[in-house]
């Protein structure tokens, strides 16, 4: 004995409200007439009130009290005996993007109608969606129904990935009464000996936006034709709203092929793509700005020490970096002392840590798997320090002597004890100390507010540094998702197009391009239509369980919803 659905269960909810409206009835007060037979006969009966009276327990009040029941145990699926089984069909989706090619969606739409016009009414359904981390999108276990209003809002845009994770799901949440479908466009044969497997793929010719980037000077796409012979397609590029090029252009079969145009501004949005093929999402990408987000720089240390130390000359020469007078609207602060600075400031402080100093020779024992020395060597330089190690952790050592070390901050930001005498070291003269300032000054640019980049493929994170209180971000779509953090946000980026962050008062922060780039999926050559049937079969129930059960139950609520009309008549 069982139910198949409990929550119809809630359906007994009926039962008191049968009982409260047989207790309030309005009370009649009583008075004197001449007779009865003046009064009209419908006006006798008692009218429900808000007065609360003597229950009275007419065959009409059991008959609906069982009409209550029975109609709750139909809703919940009772069953008699420990034999009886639901049938239950469990869908995986190939959520991968050439599920979108051409003529596939219809033909898996019609594979599942299929496969659920062949289960009884009261039969169980899940829906797993494949990728990196299975998704179950309906279910476990819901109305077999449910499945075909999912289907509508499947949108396959994922890189290629492995089924077998989604398989596997699958045949835990199916045991070993359910059955397994695979949807999928290619042939695929590691399947389980339980499983489906309906291939609804078609071998089509396609061409693919395989990679775009811009310079500042050119912008560059990458085109290959998927295809047993050359593809004739159109491309066209947009700045802002003004058509810079449509034509046409043949695509050799498996060859990569460049296009390079002039960039028409470095803050105006470029978007490319090709005409219409077999597969749409990878016609298409927008190339918006990157994001320029300059690294004010302050020095405290006396003119003669930043000349030893030519700070001036480096910082000139490195790409968006900007030199301040006032510490406090620096990002980053070059000192010859420890001092004071302000949250999520960056210092660097260059000094020898005692005052007994040593000369020391290379070669030099570096952390070369720290972003900060990375392409540092120090080779040919005498590097003149203090006797003992700066606190923190070390970056740089002389045998024992640590050069570098670094710091813990709190936010993120950089702390570096350079120990150095600049009067006593040639330092500034190799060619090291500029690339060791450029990693310095990107370690620092990581850290600004803003976006860490704004064009990414579809599965790659969208971040934002800074403190933005209740923000979202708004999809190609218009849906909207909040940002969830403190100082860092991400956002794993699902659909193609541009994906803004809005902030609390409506203002536009960052934005973000997502387009989808992968090979395996733009090329339709190995699609197929194919079916492989279960090897094995269920070892539970047939489809006929459950029926009759639900049939004397409806049969019942029949009879007694007809004897209360009867009776009430």
């Amino acid at each position: 004995m069982g139910f198949t659905s409990p929550i119809g269960l809630f359906a007994l909810l009926a039962i008191p409200a049968v009982i409260f409206l047989h207790l309030f009835r309005q009370r009649f007060r009583e008075r004197r007439v001449a007779g009865l037979f003046l009064f009209a006969p419908d006006a006798l009966p008692a009218r429900a009130g808000n007065k609360r009276t003597r229950l009275l327990k007419t065959p009409s009040f059991w008959l609906e009290i069982a009409a209550a029941l029975l109609l709750a145990l139909w809703l919940g699926g009772f069953t008699v005996g420990a034999g009886h089984r639901v049938p239950h069909l469990v869908v995986i989706w190939d959520d991968s993007a050439s599920m979108g090619a051409d003529g596939v969606p219809e033909r898996a739409r019609a594979a599942l109608e299929e496969a659920l016009d062949e289960l009884p009414g009261h039969a169980r359904g899940t829906l797993i969606v494949s990728g990196t981390r299975p998704e179950v999108r309906i279910g476990p276990r819901a109305p077999a129904a449910f499945l075909r209003d999912a289907f509508d809002a499947l949108a396959p845009r994922q890189p290629q990935h492995d089924l077998r994770p989604s398989l596997l799901l699958g045949r835990e949440l199916a045991g070993d009464e359910g059955r397994l479908l695979l949807l999928t466009d290619r042939p695929f044969e590691d399947a389980p000996p339980r499983a489906t497997v309906r291939a609804v793929g078609a071998a089509q010719g396609n061409a693919a936006v395989l990679s775009a980037r811009r310079d500042g000077t050119k912008v560059y796409f990458d085109l290959m034709a998927f295809a047993d012979g050359s593809m004739r397609t159109r491309f066209t590029i947009h700045a802002r709203d003004r058509e810079l090029r449509n034509e046409e252009i043949t695509l050799p079969p498996g060859r990569l092929v460049r296009l390079s145009f002039g960039d028409p501004g470095p803050q105006v949005p470029v978007r490319f793509a090709l005409g219409d093929d077999a597969l749409a999402i990878d016609n298409a990408v927008t190339l918006l700005p990157s994001p320029t987000r300059v690294v004010p720089v302050a020095t405290a240390m006396p003119d003669e020490t930043r000349t030893l130390l030519a700070l001036d000359e480096v910082l000139d020469v490195l790409p968006a970096v900007r030199v301040v007078g006032d510490r406090a609207q620096a990002a980053l602060v070059i000192a010859d002392a420890p001092l004071e600075t302000a949250p999520g400031q960056s210092r660097v402080v260059i000094r020898p840590s005692a005052d007994e100093t040593d000369a020391w020779v290379g070669p030099f024992l570096l952390e070369h798997r720290h972003p900060l020395l990375r392409g540092v060597t120090l080779e040919g330089i005498v590097w003149t320090a203090g006797n003992t190690s700066p606190p923190g952790a070390p970056l740089a050592l002389a045998g024992e002597l640590a050069l570098i070390c670094e710091q813990a901050a709190p936010g993120g930001a950089l702390r570096l004890a350079v120990n150095l005498d600049a009067k006593r070291s040639n330092v500034a003269a190799s060619p090291d100390w500029p690339i060791l300032w450029s990693n310095v000054v990107e370690h620092v640019r990581r850290r600004l507010p803003g976006p860490a980049a704004t064009n990414v493929r579809l599965g790659e994170l969208m971040s934002y540094r800074g403190r933005l209180p209740d923000a979202s971000l708004v999809g190609p779509d218009g849906a909207t998702r909040p940002a969830r953090g403190t100082a860092v946000y991400t956002w794993v980026a699902r659909k193609p197009g541009v994906h803004r962050l809005i902030d609390a008062d409506g203002r536009e922060r960052a934005r973000w391009s997502a387009h989808f780039v992968d090979a395996a999926e733009s090329d339709l050559r190995e699609a197929a239509t194919a079916t492989r049937a279960p090897i094995e079969e269920p070892t539970g129930g047939t489809e006929q369980e459950g029926d009759f059960e639900r049939t004397l139950l409806a049969l019942l609520l029949l009879a007694v919803l007809t004897a209360d009309w009867w009776v009430l008549s």
